[in-house]
């Protein structure tokens, strides 16, 4: 198969990466993940509950439904925490780097470093 072949391949990935941040919810989700790594200028991950509460997603369910949603196309990653303090283990969301150059490859990241530095300044 030539270039064609590969072509079509990258137009369907795309297209799935378009599908998956054409909801709103996980435009948000990835958005917040990477400003908060902005805001605090180091790799940084939210709890299930932050991201709850930034998206405003009031069933757990559908929150992970999209957390899924973005994992399935490597956009965030998950992985599991143990509080020391009281033994519960929970996960941690992070953006990864595919998330990332997805983000960058849009402008998106430029607008929201410009937002942010707006918000730092008021």
């Amino acid at each position: 198969m030539g270039p064609r072949s590969t072509e079509t391949n990258k137009l369907e990935e795309w297209s799935e990466y378009f599908r998956v941040v054409g909801s709103p919810i996980r435009l948000l989700i990835i958005l917040a993940l990477y400003g908060s790594e902005v805001l605090r200028r180091t790799p940084h991950s939210l709890t299930f509950s932050e991201i709850q509460s930034i998206s405003s997603v009031p069933s757990n369910e559908t929150l992970v439904y999209h957390l899924k949603q973005l994992e399935n196309v490597n956009f965030i990653t998950k992985e599991a925490h143990k509080d020391e303090r009281t033994g519960r283990v929970y996960p941690l969301y992070h953006i990864s780097d595919q998330g990332k150059r997805f983000l960058t490859d849009l402008g998106l990241v430029d607008i929201l470093k410009e937002s942010l530095a707006k918000l730092e300044i008021s």
